[in-house]
């Protein structure tokens, strides 16, 4: 079954600026991305026919299972924020605010937001209902 245009739009959007999956094989990637869009833990923001920005959750009960990039527990108390890319500036905000609506329709145990960044490695937590509210408030708009 061939992929939906928006997920293959995303992926070559992954592939351009997401260096974890530069050496993944097409279907690797799709596979991956597949994984999130099945689970309905993914958001895509297009403009016009251009894929701006991709993002998606995944729900851990220990921080020590962001390791393994298919961990998934819906009953996990932390929402994992796997990846937020976006090209344009209002990408990031529409992405946090998808993942955000993602996570409160899946995963209602879920006490704190985390996540790594991609370019130091150090591992953040926050209390979700906190973090969130600033979100959706626009007071929290990253643009790195």
């Amino acid at each position: 079954m061939k992929p939906h245009e928006s997920i293959e739009k995303a992926c070559a959007l992954l592939r351009d600026h997401w260096p974890t999956c530069k050496d993944w094989t097409e279907d690797q990637l799709l596979n991956w991305v597949g994984f999130f869009n099945r689970h309905r833990q993914c958001a895509v923001v297009m403009d016009g026919d251009e894929c701006v920005g991709f993002g998606a959750v995944r729900f851990l009960r220990d921080q020590s299972h962001a390791k393994d990039v298919f961990q998934n527990d819906v009953e996990g108390h932390i929402a994992w924020v796997e990846m937020v890319v976006g090209t344009i500036p209002m990408a990031l905000p529409t992405l946090m605010v998808a993942l955000i609506e993602c996570v409160r329709r899946i995963g209602a145990k879920v006490t704190l937001l985390g996540g790594q960044d991609i370019k130091t490695k150090r591992v953040r937590l926050y209390p979700f209902e906190r973090y969130a509210s600033l979100v959706l408030e626009g007071r929290v708009n990253r643009k790195d």
